[in-house]
């Protein structure tokens, strides 16, 4: 008797859940189509070529333009630290590698973080360095090993910085 009313509530959660998906779904696709205006529609072909001339690593990381800088300098330049190649080894965010590097010591002290980790994380980015560097808008003169070195600080940072903050948060 049990089994039979609860199978019976199942079907009928079930067939309201699918009810309500319906519901939303159509009346989202209502949403879109009144809404949607013909310059937002992507063409999927266009995309391919476009993905076929750019490259499977196409530039995604852009500098900002010219134009925004000059208006709003401050606002586009960094401040405190320097994350990647565009401000790298400025003078005034120097002060800050320290900061990254003891990020990066403290990253590698986490379990589950063992040296050997960090080491294949590093051949992947040498592996890799031609690929990473392509999607950056502007082309660096850093060295091989420079850059190397500058992609896995800052990757070990910026992990570091989110589990501290996450720590922080949740009271660890």
């Amino acid at each position: 008797m049990k089994q039979r009313s609860l199978k019976s509530q199942l079907k009928k959660v079930t067939f309201l859940e699918r009810e309500n998906n319906d519901f939303a779904s159509s009346s989202r696709d209502q949403h879109e189509q009144q809404h949607q205006s013909k310059d937002s529609i992507i063409d999927i072909k266009e995309l391919e070529e476009l993905k076929e001339i750019l490259g499977p690593h196409a530039c995604c990381i852009y500098k900002v333009p010219k134009h925004f800088r000059k208006r709003y300098e401050e606002a586009y330049t960094p401040q405190v630290i320097s994350i990647c190649p565009f401000h790298h080894a400025k003078v005034e965010l120097t002060e800050m590698e320290t900061q990254k590097l003891r990020y990066m010591l403290e990253f590698r002290k986490r379990e589950g973080a063992a040296i050997r980790e960090i080491e294949e994380f590093e051949r992947f980015i040498q592996d890799n360095e031609h690929h990473i560097r392509n999607y950056y808008q502007e082309n660096t003169i850093i060295s091989k090993p420079i850059f190397v070195n500058m992609i896995l600080c800052d990757a070990a940072f910026i992990i570091e910085f989110l589990l501290k903050n996450a720590e922080q948060e949740s009271g660890i």
